[in-house]
């Protein structure tokens, strides 16, 4: 009876040296294969995004988003998101705290707390600003008389078009920013 637990007990240990020495090879090639299906997947989906932006489309998921001609982007702050021209290495605000933005019939509409902006395939921003000028402001300074001067967030490019009141959108346009707004 003895010998036949010492039997049993040198076939479990043999089995188990010997699934030891085989279950490693297969745990490396399976994880090599994971891995390789991993970096293929992420692979194919930052081809798709890149195709997408090149079509001018709006594609979730990365922090920041560039779009016709990496001239505009949608930023992905932990203040909110913003409106911004990139230009010669220069990023600058056009507006803050977005709250949804949409391209539709190859244009991008942005409607935002401080207003609303449209940018055409031709790179061509317009942009009604709904806050006073004086909350339109990119800092200040104080003069020796202890006067404030704010600095004017309204962006001196050929590119952006500042309209005086909403009606100077198109009637698509206005129509497309009311739906959005739903």
């Amino acid at each position: 009876m003895m010998k036949k637990h010492f039997i049993i007990l040198g076939i479990i240990v043999v089995a188990i040296i010997v699934l030891s020495l085989t279950v490693k090879p297969i745990l490396r090639l399976s994880s090599k294969s994971f891995w390789n299906f991993v970096v293929m997947q992420f692979d194919k989906e930052e081809q798709e995004r890149k195709q997408k932006i090149e079509n001018g489309e709006i594609v979730r998921g990365k922090d920041t988003v560039r779009v016709w001609g990496n001239m505009y982007e949608i930023g992905h702050y932990s203040s909110g998101n913003q409106l911004e021209i990139y230009v010669n290495d220069i990023t600058e605000n056009i507006l803050e705290k977005v709250k949804a933005h949409k391209v539709i019939k190859k244009k991008l509409y942005v409607i935002s707390e401080e207003g609303y902006a449209v940018i055409n395939e031709c790179n061509l921003c317009k942009v009604y600003v709904t806050v006073p000028e004086d909350e339109f402001v990119n800092g200040y300074s104080i003069d020796e008389q202890g006067n404030t001067s704010y600095y004017s967030r309204f962006i001196e490019n050929e590119h952006i078009q500042y309209l005086s009141d909403f009606n100077e959108f198109s009637e698509e346009e206005q129509e497309i920013f009311n739906k959005m707004k739903k």
